[in-house]
């Protein structure tokens, strides 16, 4: 009798490291990244919001007042409520407002991917080895 699982290929375990950037690193990126890169990378540095929250993160979600980030398109569809402290407060009274979202083009218009300058900023700092998801790894340590 043959093997019915025979023709059937194993499912490969990826392994996950979870990077955290150290305080240098953090710097070290700031410092290499353009201008409209940086106010959403002390973003996600502050609030741990992953990269699509912040791409759609419209001003209406942003109390400065009462200090919080309503998230209202997440992953898990459910609304969180970020607490947004001092440095994040002046980094976003720094962002123009040209458009109902947060972060936006040198044109105004809404930024649909941070790809390319954020793999070029990485790459500046010559930090090893870094996505946009490990900025969220960093905020959660």
């Amino acid at each position: 009798m043959q093997n019915p699982m025979r023709n059937i290929k194993q499912y490969k375990v990826q392994e996950h490291n979870i990077r955290v950037l150290l305080k240098d690193e953090e710097l070290d990126l700031l410092e290499a990244s353009c201008e409209h890169l940086k106010p959403i990378i002390i973003t996600a540095l502050n609030t741990g919001m992953r990269l699509g929250e912040l791409l759609s993160l419209k001003w209406e979600n942003v109390d400065m007042n009462r200090e919080v980030i309503t998230v209202t398109e997440t992953k898990s569809n459910k609304i969180r409520y970020i607490p947004i402290n001092n440095l994040l407060k002046e980094t976003l009274k720094c962002v123009k407002l040209t458009n109902d979202r947060v972060f936006c083009d040198n044109n105004g218009r809404p930024m649909e991917s941070i790809k390319t300058a954020f793999r070029n900023a990485v790459r500046r700092s010559k930090i090893r080895y870094c996505r946009f998801h490990d900025l969220r790894h960093t905020f959660a340590s």
